[in-house]
């Protein structure tokens, strides 16, 4: 079994460990070290795993090429895996693939394509996909304008702690956008914002890894 390499642009080291259930490497993350300490030896018995259909060791190559870990960086090939990845159902490969789509790394720029991908993940209960998918439908990028879409996305990723998310959702309530006009639940949500900036910013960052 492969673990799970970074979560999108989180930098940590990691080493490569025996996994004696089944004779494969396993990528182990440990907090701070910011190198890789055998990039080639993790290519390696990632695309070993990847090529036999494991769907980590597929997001785990995508994200190697993504970052240039190991290998040339190449955006292409970075969507190619996590294609694959997400294909299987990693929600991490499918908020990549909305990040990538969105940004035109790796494949021609499309809103609507981001709006899918992010879409997905958000189904699978990702709080940034949420939260940008959100985004998406407040300012009508990619999908039709829905102010009302928006203001839900953003409340299902308010309800998992997403700071910019509750931030989002205070101003909705202040201006009536999207939800019925409320002051008491604007200042709710604009303080529950600052109190999970404040704890982000007090975590260690080995706690943002999922």
């Amino acid at each position: 079994m492969i673990q799970l390499v970074d979560y999108k642009d989180i930098k940590y080291g990691h080493s490569l460990y025996k996994d004696n259930n089944n004779d494969t490497k396993v990528l182990k993350y440990e907090k701070g070290k910011g190198v890789v300490k055998n990039p080639k030896e993790a290519l390696k018995w990632n695309r070993l795993a990847a090529d036999q259909g494991n769907e980590t060791a597929q997001f785990n190559l995508g994200y190697m090429y993504s970052r240039g870990i190991g290998i040339k960086q190449n955006y292409s090939e970075a969507v190619k895996w996590y294609r694959l990845a997400a294909g299987q159902g990693n929600v991490l490969a499918m908020f990549n693939l909305g990040v990538f789509y969105s940004e035109g790394r790796g494949a021609r720029q499309s809103y609507s394509k981001a709006a899918s991908w992010f879409r997905l993940a958000a189904k699978k209960g990702d709080a940034e996909a949420q939260f940008r998918l959100g985004m998406m439908y407040e300012k009508g990028d990619g999908v039709e304008k829905d102010v009302e879409k928006a203001a839900k996305l953003y409340r299902f990723a308010a309800d998992q702690g997403h700071a910019m998310a509750q931030g989002n959702l205070g101003w909705m309530y202040i201006n009536g956008n999207g939800v019925e006009e409320d002051l008491d639940e604007a200042a709710k949500w604009y303080r529950r914002s600052e109190q999970s900036r404040k704890a982000k910013k007090d975590m260690s960052p080995l706690s943002s890894l999922r």
